[in-house]
């Protein structure tokens, strides 16, 4: 079993159970994007993950795969205002 811990680009966590994942990279003339496939569950539902960021573990915790994907949407640029 691995856990996958997702991150999405406005910093929401959740953390899957998955069989297994595995990374299909973008097909540019197709427009396609990365994006990791995984089998979530006893169920094995398979889903995907293609934005934010990504760590897959295997059963003993330890990272074996960090991805960080685009963000489907451009992000704002920063308020500098409000930082101040």
């Amino acid at each position: 079993m691995l856990t996958i811990k997702h991150i999405s680009n406005g910093g929401d966590e959740r953390i899957y159970e998955a069989r297994n994942a595995r990374l299909v990279r973008a097909t540019p003339a197709e427009g396609s994007r990365d994006t990791l496939w995984a089998e979530f569950g006893e169920d094995r539902v398979e889903g995907t993950i293609d934005s934010g960021t990504v760590y897959v573990m295997n059963r003993h915790g330890k990272t074996v795969a960090h991805y960080i994907f685009a963000s489907p949407v451009p992000l704002p640029p920063l308020d500098q205002t409000a930082a101040a």
